[in-house]
């Protein structure tokens, strides 16, 4: 059961009920339920809008049946032809029609669905109730089985990043002690080389005096 309150209008003050059936609103008493109009609101149609109750979900619902004037439900425009021609109306929602009727829409809050029965345990089968003993039991080992496998492999993680380290800077300090310590064999090795050089330069001299004196 709901009721829709008059706000503004002809009709203003009065209130009307709504059975499930559901009801017409409009001005012309030979094509509505409910009357809201008279000749003065020529903007309320003679069959304006429904309200309906939807049996599947349980809500009131608004449909807008008027061509020429529109309708509003909490502000929402609904017109003839649009995607907005339906319109849930929940409790206190304001339907506004043809912009000279204001109501107010009332109904009932709705009870939550009743919660299925609980089934007593002499109803269930003692196998079934040992199946799911012996899961939850096996469950819960193979998730403490993965924790201590996943621990073995944290600790063989740090263990190898150590060796890495280890290695890193045994490494590095046999790459730098070849690097800095002298050897005779190198030392050798230089001497000749610089020895060499000396030479190249004193050829390269004396072979550029000999150009010179044969240019002049």
């Amino acid at each position: 059961m709901a009721t829709i309150v008059v706000r503004s209008g002809p009709f203003k003050g009065r209130s009307f009920e709504v059975s499930a059936a559901g009801a017409g609103l409009g001005r012309d008493p030979a094509r509505v339920d409910i009357v809201l109009g008279d000749v003065s609101t020529d903007q309320l149609s003679r069959e304006h809008a429904r309200v309906t109750l939807d049996r599947t979900g349980g809500r009131w619902m608004l449909e807008h049946l008027s061509r020429t004037n529109p309708s509003w439900v909490d502000g929402v425009t609904l017109a003839w032809g649009s995607s907005a021609q339906r319109a849930a109306l929940e409790h206190h929602s304001v339907i506004v029609l043809g912009g000279q009727v204001t109501a107010v829409f009332l109904c009932e809050a709705r009870p939550p669905p009743p919660l299925p029965p609980p089934v007593p345990a002499s109803a269930l089968d003692p196998q079934l109730l040992e199946d799911i003993a012996f899961s939850v039991e096996r469950g819960y080992r193979r998730r403490q089985a993965l924790g201590e496998i996943v621990a073995q492999v944290n600790d063989a993680l740090d263990g190898l990043d150590s060796a890495l380290r280890r290695a890193d800077q045994g490494a590095l300090r046999a790459t730098l002690e070849d690097q800095l310590e002298p050897r005779p064999g190198t030392l050798r090795d230089a001497a000749d080389r610089l020895g060499g050089v000396s030479d190249a330069l004193e050829d390269a001299l004396e072979l550029l005096g000999t150009v010179g004196r044969a240019g002049a």
